[in-house]
């Protein structure tokens, strides 16, 4: 047989080595790329209250010997209870740090000095219903929330702690002490009677 002449034969080999490439690059296995696509809920709002006095909480009552460093206080909604007529959907906590501090020369209740101060938590801000447009289920939550403080100065009546008075609206009233704190809990006392200190919150929702 008559061997093939160098040109030809470096031609043909290099052919051969194409088509081999070629040949096992079509038949390597092909990786898929899945696109997975994230369904995002379609959600709307309704702000059925907006920046109105949400809830009040009695926090504590301290004297005059009271501790002067900030301690970080919660007031925590739990889920289905009632604020303003709604059910919040689900548990939510509103924090901030506050200083507890006792009655001052200042706090005169006619001319008695007060001898306590009660603290209650005044929670504010917005109630939001959420719809979920797919299910057509909804939510309330609060929104936008601040959290303030009013500290009430007061002094006890009687020997046996049951009574305390305190100054309502300007004026010297005394009641049972459960029916102070109860005035403490209620938003609509609370935010007509009592004076309110402003200040910001920290809010972490939990379910």
């Amino acid at each position: 047989m008559r061997r093939l002449q160098r040109g030809p034969a470096m031609l043909f080999l290099t052919i051969l080595m194409v088509s081999v490439f070629l040949t096992g690059y079509y038949h390597l296995p092909k990786t898929t790329v899945k696109n997975h696509q994230v369904e995002k809920k379609s959600l709307s709002y309704e702000v059925l209250k907006e920046d109105v006095d949400l809830a009040a909480h009695y926090y504590k009552s301290v004297g005059k010997k009271s501790d002067s460093s900030y301690k970080r206080v919660t007031f925590t909604i739990k889920k289905n209870e009632k604020v303003l007529g709604y059910n919040i959907g689900k548990t939510q906590s509103f924090s901030k740090y506050l200083k507890l501090v006792g009655p001052k020369s200042k706090d005169m209740i006619g001319k008695v000095e007060a001898t306590k101060v009660a603290y209650t938590l005044v929670l504010s801000g917005d109630l939001v219903q959420v719809i979920d447009n797919k299910t057509n289920q909804s939510y309330t939550l609060i929104d936008n929330a601040r959290l303030a403080y009013r500290r009430v100065p007061y002094y006890m009546t009687d020997e046996t702690n049951s009574e305390v008075t305190y100054l309502r609206n300007g004026v010297k009233k005394t009641e049972s002490i459960a029916v102070f704190k109860d005035a403490l809990e209620d938003i609509n006392i609370s935010k007509n009677v009592f004076e309110r200190t402003e200040s910001t919150s920290e809010n972490t929702g939990q379910e």
